[in-house]
């Protein structure tokens, strides 16, 4: 079909590069950003959602089910689907009928078939079918390059009367995986993870067994009131998260909703992509290895208003009024469990620093406790730190405690930071920063003069070569740290290259061998 190759077409189309290295002394910040996306095609998305996205300059992106829905082509409303895409809204598939021809029974059929529901059990062969079936619907309304998928939604009530109950255990079904990383370069499942966001890392998603599968936010207006979904989002992107904000706008309350959160975005700078450029930043726009990536620790926002730092939780207030102990640094007050989280810490060593005082007591105590999480939200254990605060500002890393250094391995999905006081204090600044990233050293800044190490092309495909400039001492390391190759150097000396046929397809950390002053570049091979 003319979809074959959307991949690639997609990509192309805008402009894909890794973002350029900084110094490891700069802050980089890296925040979230929201999606919103609206699920199963309701009237309401062409006559509502589609203008006021309009009104705002905003983008949305749209699960469209093909055939019964309120804009599918069995009720003639193909034509407004089409429109909507052609003034450059992200259209994704999200199956034929939405019905539960794509989960699983829980119990035996008791009933009789109907002649438009064959009981597949999810099978795979009908999956298949029913893409194909999609995919020529979405071609003959010139919806092209469609680029990601949409399960179907799902819960253990039944489409057709009469029937026993089922789930979507389809989801799981690394069959049905198979099937659609063969047709879209990324889908969308519902569950699995909390917060139910995928995260910004190096890493790339929060279904690490299933990319190019990420995790949906369900039903952000259809249960949430509209200030609970901006403190939800603010505190997303506070913690460098994106944001899926999927909705099932179906009734005029939720528009109103909805209108409410797009007024506040206009008055914010939370940015706003579609799930493709979600994808494609995640998967090809990946900060420097080497620099700061963790904003979520520092006081940065308070979008929600609710005077807490975004990204923040627990029992604390962002003071405005006390003098921060760093220029532009702002602090907030402890007194009580406050938490936050660092979602997605990459490979290696990493540190923990800090302004802390008293409120007044001589010298104070305060417990910070490192835990670390798994993919599936489950703690792998935990680091007590106790630490003296004394009355004025002071600054504390790993220099003062050893513990404020944390190693994460490769199971590690987040760490959750607790401070826990023993009376109120303030904080300022807390910062998360390398000591080393996947077997490399990282330093604080080049050498001056010393050429900036370039690889390119980049991503590349597995096969293609890869060129590197400078030359001398270039290692490669995978992100697990282990040595891979040394890259072979041309005959001018200056370029050496990398034969990435070699190498499976992942992520790799190129080292310019400068010691604890070394240049690194990230290359994503596809």
């Amino acid at each position: 079909m003319a979809r074959s190759n959307a991949f690639f077409v997609g990509i192309a189309a805008v402009g894909i590069m890794l973002m350029p290295a900084g110094s490891n002394g700069d802050y980089v910040s890296r925040k979230g950003f929201v999606t919103l996306e609206f699920s199963d095609t309701h009237l309401y998305d062409y006559t509502h959602i589609y203008p006021m996205l309009e009104s705002y300059g905003l983008k949305g992106s749209f699960m469209y089910v093909t055939e019964v829905s309120d804009l599918g082509i069995d009720d003639g409303g193909g034509w407004m689907m089409q429109e909507i895409y052609q003034a450059g809204h992200e259209v994704q598939e999200h199956t034929t009928r939405h019905d539960h021809m794509w989960a699983t029974h829980i119990d035996t059929v008791r009933d009789a078939v109907t002649d438009w529901i064959p009981y597949t059990f999810a099978d795979l062969a009908t999956w298949d079918s029913l893409c194909e079936r999609s995919m020529f619907i979405l071609d003959s309304l010139g919806i092209e390059n469609v680029l990601g998928w949409g399960h179907p939604g799902g819960g253990t009530h039944t489409t057709v009367p009469g029937h026993p109950e089922w789930s979507w255990r389809g989801m799981y079904n690394d069959s049905l995986y198979d099937l659609i990383s063969t047709k879209f370069p990324y889908a969308m499942v519902g569950g699995g993870v909390l917060p139910q966001t995928a995260h910004l890392n190096l890493r790339g998603h929060n279904c690490p067994d299933r990319y190019p599968f990420f995790c949906v936010a369900h039903n952000s207006v259809d249960t949430k009131g509209a200030e609970e979904v901006k403190t939800a989002l603010a505190d997303a992107v506070g913690g460098g998260l994106w944001y899926l904000m999927q909705n099932h706008v179906r009734t005029m309350a939720r528009v109103a909703k909805m209108e409410s959160l797009l007024a506040w975005l206009e008055t914010t700078d939370i940015e706003v992509l579609t799930c493709a450029e979600g994808w494609q930043r995640i998967a090809y726009g990946q900060p420097d290895p080497v620099a700061n990536q963790f904003p979520q620790a520092r006081m940065l926002t308070d979008y929600d208003e609710n005077g807490k730092p975004d990204g923040y939780v627990g029992y604390c207030l962002w003071d405005t009024t006390t003098v921060s102990p760093v220029d532009s640094a702002k602090c907030m007050m402890v007194y009580g469990d406050t938490q936050f989280y660092c979602y997605g810490p990459e490979l290696g060593r990493n540190s923990l620093s800090m302004w802390v005082k008293s409120d007044g007591v001589p010298m104070d105590t305060m417990r910070v406790v490192w835990a670390k999480i798994n993919f599936d939200g489950a703690f792998i254990g935990d680091t007590v730190i106790v630490v003296q605060v004394p009355p004025e500002w002071t600054k504390i890393d790993s220099s003062v405690y050893s513990k404020f250094v944390i190693d994460i391995e490769d199971q590690v999905d987040r760490v959750r930071i607790r401070l826990l006081p023993d009376h109120p204090l303030y904080v300022a600044y807390p910062e998360m920063r390398f000591v080393a990233l996947a077997g490399v050293d990282v330093g604080e800044t080049k050498p001056d003069g010393m050429p900036r190490l370039t690889a390119g092309p980049n991503p590349v495909r597995s096969g293609e070569v890869v060129r590197i400039s400078p030359a001398r001492n270039v290692v490669v390391y995978d992100v697990l740290g282990r040595h891979v190759l040394a890259p072979k150097p041309l005959r001018s000396g200056d370029v050496s290259v990398i034969d990435t046929s070699r190498l499976s397809p992942g992520v790799y950390f190129i080292n310019g061998g400068h010691a604890q002053q070394g240049s690194v570049r990230l290359v994503v091979i596809r």
